[in-house]
């Protein structure tokens, strides 16, 4: 769950700098809201899925008329699948006691009001890092901008033990979805 929460909170932080392009000399910063905004991972566990949610991404997104800057984390322990004993299990393979958040930091092109743009940057997880890119659809309107994006992780790369359950092995492959609503916080124009 720590490695789902991990991919989660870097794909929320590409969402939210790929969202919007500011005036030239103009600095937008967003801020993500809360209740409105969705980490999900699912992982295959035999014929089935393991699926897992937070709503504790933090963070924050600058963006000017050049492109956009993102820092997002999600602690890897605010998952939740619904059930304890997938909770634990998933806890102990992301170790998160030791690597407690997951981290994606990255830049992205500047973003017209409806596209979509590929956010490139590092995700921290399980205290590996990687080079992540991962395309992003965006639409703005107004002083929102509202991000959905989809991309797939392997456990392997991050060194993350896959847990069993009930006798059947976690598979490597684990698929991250993001869907956020951001809100304009301030602009600031520069000198």
């Amino acid at each position: 769950m720590t490695a789902r929460r991990t991919l989660t909170t870097a794909s929320a932080l590409a969402a939210l700098t790929v969202l919007g392009t500011a005036n030239a000399g103009d600095t937008r910063r967003y801020v993500l809201e809360g209740d409105q905004m969705f980490v999900g991972v699912q992982v295959d566990l035999g014929k089935s899925q393991l699926s897992t949610i937070s709503h504790a991404l933090d963070g924050q997104v600058s963006l000017t008329a050049e492109g956009g800057h993102a820092k997002l984390t999600v602690p890897v322990s605010s998952f939740e699948s619904g059930n304890a004993l997938v909770d634990v299990a998933l806890a102990k393979a992301l170790e998160s006691d030791k690597f407690a958040v997951a981290e994606f930091e990255g830049t992205s092109p500047a973003v017209g009001q409806d596209s979509t743009v590929t956010f490139a940057g590092t995700l921290r997880l399980h205290g590996v890092e990687h080079k992540l890119s991962v395309p992003v659809r965006v639409v703005r309107e107004r002083n929102l901008m509202f991000a959905h994006l989809l991309f797939v992780l392997n456990a392997e790369d991050f060194g993350i033990e896959r847990p069993s359950l009930g006798g059947v092995k976690a598979g490597d492959r684990i698929e991250v979805q993001i869907a956020a609503r951001l809100h304009q916080a301030s602009s600031v124009a520069s000198n």
